[in-house]
């Protein structure tokens, strides 16, 4: 669904610059970014409610899912600030700006990935 939203944004944005009704096209790019954002954040919602089965992990079971509730919000406030960004921020502050809120919520999930890992190992 997302997918087909952010597709036909470019194509929407044509047509209404052909028919003249709005020329800038800098709302299109917005948009679809902002869908992106929308994406992250639903994803992120929808994360810690598909937990594995708890026998199913070699892990500590509390740590697992502390691991998908904390990616969960992670990517849900990183989809959120996204959004925000390129709905707000002119679009040469959007750009590295989103990309720093995107690099931060990877390397938080990649972070607290190694650790829940490290301490398997351990175990």
């Amino acid at each position: 669904m997302f997918g087909a939203v952010i597709l036909a944004m470019p194509l929407s944005a044509a047509l209404i610059a052909t028919l003249g009704i709005f020329v800038n096209d800098e709302w299109s790019r917005r948009a679809a970014m902002a869908i992106i954002g929308a994406f992250f954040m639903v994803t992120g919602n929808a994360m810690p409610k598909m937990l594995t089965p708890l026998s199913a992990t070699r892990c500590d079971p509390a740590r697992v899912q502390a691991f998908q509730r904390l990616a969960g919000w992670t990517w849900a406030l990183t989809g959120l600030g996204f959004a925000t960004v390129w709905l707000t921020f002119p679009i040469r502050l959007a750009e590295p700006v989103s990309l720093g809120l995107m690099a931060a919520g990877m390397l938080t999930v990649a972070t607290q990935l190694g650790r829940l890992l490290w301490r398997r190992q351990e175990a």
